[in-house]
């Protein structure tokens, strides 16, 4: 699956844990009737739902993120090395002419097509190594910067977007009968986004290392 369309799909299921935690939140009364069944276990259970809802969505607003700063960074100029094969075909014949600027006229013009025929293979074999080691050098700049500032940004911008969206729940349940909006629920769920970033955050870096 290519990333533009792993991006799409990550939108998709974050819009779609974002209804399902709506709904969640949309049920009346719903503490009373947990509580007939789980009895004593009712505020623990609930509280570990808030946050495995929120170590989720956390976790695709982050997968989100991550795959829209790569398929910008490989739409930038820098990152493309289509322009690999122009170059090189463009300095071989730059350098014919050169080769052939002792002479004049027709000899001048037949010394150059001999010489770009000859050498035009080799200069572009050469100008398209050093562009290709150049482009490489550059992917691998953005690669380490993006590994380390970009990823702590966006792991930072995907906390506070879950934390955005544990508020407008919390003030969404203030209209919903038998439920209330509390702080510490929103405590609860900035703690599971949290933790969800973690556990994420450490795998990746786990399986960088090996």
């Amino acid at each position: 699956m290519t990333k533009e369309r792993q991006f799409k799909l990550c939108l998709l299921l974050s819009a779609v844990w974002m209804l399902v935690i709506f709904c969640f939140s949309h049920q009346a009364n719903s503490g009373r009737i947990t509580e007939d069944y789980l009895g004593d276990a009712n505020v623990p259970v609930r509280k570990f739902a808030h946050m495995f809802e929120y170590a989720v969505l956390a976790i695709l607003y982050y997968r989100s993120l991550l795959l829209g700063a790569c398929l910008t960074l490989q739409k930038s100029p820098d990152y493309s090395a289509s322009n690999l094969a122009k170059n090189a075909a463009t300095n071989a014949a730059t350098n014919a002419a050169d080769y052939s600027g002792g002479y004049s006229g027709e000899k001048s013009l037949e010394i150059e097509g001999e010489i770009s025929t000859q050498i035009s293979p080799k200069i572009a074999n050469k100008e398209t190594a050093k562009n290709a080691a150049a482009s490489t050098s550059v992917r691998a700049s953005v690669r380490a910067s993006a590994s380390s500032v970009n990823h702590l940004k966006l792991a930072i911008l995907a906390l506070f977007m879950a934390i955005a969206y544990a508020l407008s729940d919390e003030w969404h349940q203030s209209f919903v009968p038998g439920r209330s909006a509390t702080l510490s629920d929103v405590m609860v769920d900035a703690s599971g986004a949290l933790i969800g970033l973690l556990l994420i955050w450490f795998g990746s870096r786990g399986r960088s290392a090996r």
